[in-house]
Parts: C-alpha cells; structure tokens; sequence
C-alpha cells in the first residue's frame, strides 16, 4: 500500500555516518531505501544484495550497468537497486521481510565478492488504543534509549513533541497547538496524552534515531465518547447499528472482545456475509450503512462489539456492551403493575 513512504537512514546520511551494522524498526506496508554511502560503492564492478543470505537484487555496472536482476519471487515488483549509490528499496513492506540485509560489492582488484554493508530489518504492526474521551493514553515505545537518541512523535504526520536526552529530557509541552500542556515524552520515549479529545483520533508515529539505528512505531489511536448498551434475548437477531454515513472508500472493520470477527470495503466487498472468527461463522453480516447483524446471537456472543470506519480523511470508532440474556417466555412481556396484576388473579379463580 505503502501511503506512509519512509527513507530510512536518511538521518544517518545526512551526518555522515555509515556504520558497518545498522538497525532498522519500521512499519508495515510502508516503503523503505537502505542507504548506502556513495564513496564506498565506487570502483564497483558488481553490487550483491542478499537477505537472510539469499540473493535478492544484483547488477553487473560492467556489463550492464542500468540492469539489475531480481531472483527471489517473494520480492516481486518490490525492489529496486540503485546503480549510482547501492541504495535499494523494497516497497510494501511486509512482516515477513523482516531480518538481515546485506550488501556485498566485487571490485577490479578484489574479484571475490566483499560485504559491505549489514541492515537488521524489523518489520511491525500498527498498534491500536482505545480510549474513552477524558482520561489518560500512554502510548509506550517498548524501546531501549540510548544516550544519543532523538526522539520525534507525530500526529497524522505533523510534529508535535521532540525530545534528545542530552537537551530535553523531559520536554512536558507540545509543538501543535492542539496537544499544549496535554503532552509527555518520558525517558523511555512513551508518549503520554492527558485529558484526551475525540478530535485526537487518528495516527501516532515515533521515531528514534542514532547514528547506528532508526526505529518507527505507529499507534492508531481511537477516542470514544460513550458505549452504548444493547440487551437482547439469546436465539433472535441483533442489529448494531453505526448511524454513520458511509463513504464509498471507507474500510469497516468489526471486532468482538478486539478479536476480528467481519470486514467490508465498500470497492471490494459490498455484503461479506461470513465471518473472521469461526465462533460467528454464518451468523453475521454488515450491510451498506456499516451495521452488524448478529443471527441466533448466544449467551457467549456477550461483551464489548467495536467498529472501526476509516479513510485517508477519518477515523470513526463505536462500541457496544452487548448482553445475551436466556430466553423466557416471560421476557418480552410487559411489566405488570399492581393493578393488572389483581385482574389477573380474579381471572385465574373464575376459570377455576
């Protein structure tokens, strides 16, 4: 997909470091080039990229220096080798491409292939928060930080907290307006947000960086402002209506107790009628305004129901505390008032 395009050790390059071994946490689906300083490549003949020791990009700058050969199928139309400097770049990062890049060159005088160049590639998830309106988000960076490390966080892309822990070790203001007096970047690099706003939905990225190592985290982040209860009689079928207007790119997402259960683009997947958790396999559906029917709903199917609407503009999220009673013949009538209740018995002894 790669909407997020991330030149990584752009910050080493700018410096002018290049160490032997580098460190490299990133997102997935995101885009990354694994620069390489353009004084070490020269007088190459040959460049070798290999990952995990298999060869993934090659070029021959003798022989055909604009042509660079891609063997390893997993790697298909995500690859690019860069004949002037040795950068490559692999688009649409997955998971699975996390580990070691290396970069090998063969020159004139050394006719045996020569590593250059190690990248330790890690690969991660977005993660997701939810938060109810008002309270308190601690969104943890889960990283070691080192005594030269720059910290940056952002909020759909702009700045707003920075901290290095030789200047600013603990820097308790923002750098958006929105965030003033709200925002705390601890000594862990975890960013805290105190009395949080709806508006504050959306995505948190931090980046840490030294001369031996990026690493990019992105949290996304959703603010609500009330839960609604729903209580239903086991055996019929519930409706969890969004009351949102749906947009023709939006991608709805559903979750029980935060495990996928449905998913729906509206491109793609106009009436998914299965679903993800084979707990509700052929008792659900989302229909085209994003709701989700639940057919012959159980005691077990009881908790907390999320549904996540989002496009490049938005972020909307719901969620409802559902509870599945046992069905009684008694429970859908009305309630009896002292009165009725008297009629009732007066009837009762007549019959009899």
């Amino acid at each position: 997909m790669g909407i997020f395009i991330f030149y990584c050790l752009c910050f080493l390059f700018v410096k002018g470091v290049f160490g032997a071994h580098v460190t490299v946490s990133m997102m997935k689906e995101d885009s990354v080039t694994l620069l390489i300083n353009p004084n070490k490549t020269r007088g190459a003949e040959n460049l070798l990229w290999k990952f995990e020791d298999k060869i993934i990009a090659t070029i021959d700058l003798k022989v055909k220096p604009s042509q660079a050969e891609y063997p390893d199928e997993r790697f298909t139309n995500r690859l690019y080798l860069n004949p002037n400097t040795g950068d490559l770049t692999i688009n649409d990062i997955e998971i699975e491409d996390t580990g070691e890049y290396q970069l090998e060159i063969k020159t004139s005088s050394a006719p045996d292939y020569k590593p250059l160049k190690t990248f330790s590639v890690t690969v991660n998830e977005v993660e997701s928060e939810l938060v109810m309106k008002g309270e308190t988000l601690t969104l943890n960076a889960k990283a070691q930080i080192q005594a030269d490390d720059v910290i940056e966080w952002k909020f759909r892309n702009t700045p707003i907290a920075k901290m290095d822990r030789k200047g600013h070790p603990h820097p308790d203001d923002a750098l958006d307006k929105r965030f003033r007096g709200r925002l705390h970047v601890d000594l862990f690099g975890s960013l805290t947000i105190t009395h949080i706003k709806i508006e504050d939905s959306g995505h948190y990225d931090v980046y840490i960086n030294n001369s031996k190592r990026i690493i990019q985290k992105r949290f996304r982040v959703t603010v609500i402002d009330e839960v609604k209860s729903e209580s239903w009689m086991e055996g019929g079928s519930v409706i969890l209506n969004t009351e949102a207007q749906i947009q023709a790119d939006d991608v709805i997402e559903w979750k029980f107790k935060n495990t996928p259960i449905a998913k729906m683009d509206r491109k793609g997947h106009p009436h998914p009628d299965d679903a993800l958790d084979k707990r509700f396999r052929g008792r659900l559906h989302v229909d085209l305004f994003g709701s989700l029917i639940i057919k012959h709903i159980k005691i077990e199917d009881s908790g907390h129901y999320d549904v996540y609407i989002t496009n490049s503009k938005h972020i909307i999220q719901k969620r409802f505390d559902v509870t599945v009673t046992e069905f009684s013949p008694w429970s859908h009538q009305v309630k009896i008032g002292p009165g009725l209740f008297l009629v009732l018995i007066m009837l009762v002894i007549a019959l009899v």
